[in-house]
């Protein structure tokens, strides 16, 4: 098994394109932004394995609370397999547990791979914030609201209507994205239970993605970034004015409009993020499971974290909501 290890995005070879082509955090683009907007010692392995087959990661160091979803609190450097962005993407392209096990042990330290789709069976598996998706059926937002039950179109009505005064529109340059929409997103992270990376206002002027504000009058309460990559539609970042969103139900109106771009866009596919997994439930969305694995250089202490594992683990146990008519 051969391991190449880069320190550039600019020295990654040709061949990592064409292996991440339906995989967009991973692309070379995205990375080469993170590494302008967010730098954290990212490091990018290309790996052949057996029958000349390829696969690559993407590391980066943070100090991390590891019981970041627990209550209890211990920072510690680690090394994390994973997009430096808090997305809900893996950061590795690899389906051989081999492979992955091989590269965790020529990385140093403590490392953490996050949000991964896989179910590995060397390696004790935690849970990390689950992926929030819906499925797009329908041609228009008119035809997703009549497949709704009639409890949750009411619902949808009542939400609209005490957002009746919020004004929609999309910028139509991406450095138009303001100091003020900053601390919007700002009010999120600070909020945030389980914050990792915060970044700078370059990376919403930079990403390429579209971002939607909300008004009211000519003040900005809330934004959402969004993108469309082949056929599924990605909700990324946004920022709110918490202070005025249980009057004008303002979250749930970005969460609907979200979703009325995503069908209009012709996406087969919502991805709505990792966050408020209940209210976006009531929208209709599934959660789809992400994983966390935690492996240590030292076999002693990496038999130790195989057994509290689950510590690190998310919890949650949410009400079942049957949207849809059909359900």
């Amino acid at each position: 098994m051969d391991i190449k290890i880069f320190n550039s995005v600019e020295h990654i070879d040709e061949e990592w394109e064409c292996m991440v082509e339906n995989h967009p955090f991973l692309k070379r683009k995205y990375l080469r932004l993170l590494e302008e907007t967010n730098p954290c010692e990212a490091k990018y392995y290309l790996v052949t394995g057996e029958e000349g087959r390829k696969y690559c990661f993407v590391s980066y160091k943070l100090k991390l609370n590891i019981f970041t979803y627990s209550k209890l609190k211990l920072e510690i450097p680690v090394t994390v397999i994973g997009i430096p962005a808090s997305v809900s993407a893996s950061g590795y392209f690899c389906d051989d547990e081999k492979v992955v096990l091989k590269v965790l042990k020529v990385i140093k330290g403590i490392k953490i791979i996050l949000n991964s789709n896989d179910k590995f069976n060397k390696l004790k598996r935690g849970r990390t914030l689950p992926d929030c998706i819906m499925n797009l059926p329908w041609t228009s937002f008119e035809e997703y609201l009549k497949s709704m039950k009639g409890t949750h179109r009411y619902r949808y009505n009542k939400v609209k209507n005490q957002g009746k005064s919020l004004k929609a529109k999309t910028l139509e340059y991406h450095d138009e994205f303001s100091e003020e929409l900053y601390r919007l997103y700002e009010n999120v992270y600070f909020k945030s239970n389980f914050k990792l990376e915060k970044l700078p206002i370059h990376f919403f002027k930079k990403n390429g993605a579209d971002t939607t504000v909300f008004s009211l009058g000519e003040k900005p309460v809330g934004f959402v970034q969004t993108f469309k990559e082949e056929d599924v539609f990605y909700f990324l970042f946004g920022g709110i004015n918490y202070d005025l969103n249980k009057e004008h139900s303002l979250y749930f109106n970005m969460l609907y409009h979200i979703i009325s771009m995503a069908i209009k866009s012709g996406a087969k596919q919502v991805k709505m993020g990792q966050t408020a997994e209940d209210a976006k439930l009531r929208l209709g969305c599934r959660l789809e499971e992400k994983y966390l694995y935690v492996h240590s250089s030292s076999r002693l202490l990496n038999r130790v974290i195989q057994y509290v594992v689950p510590l690190f683990s998310y919890r949650y146990n949410l009400e079942s909501y049957h949207v849809f008519a059909d359900n």
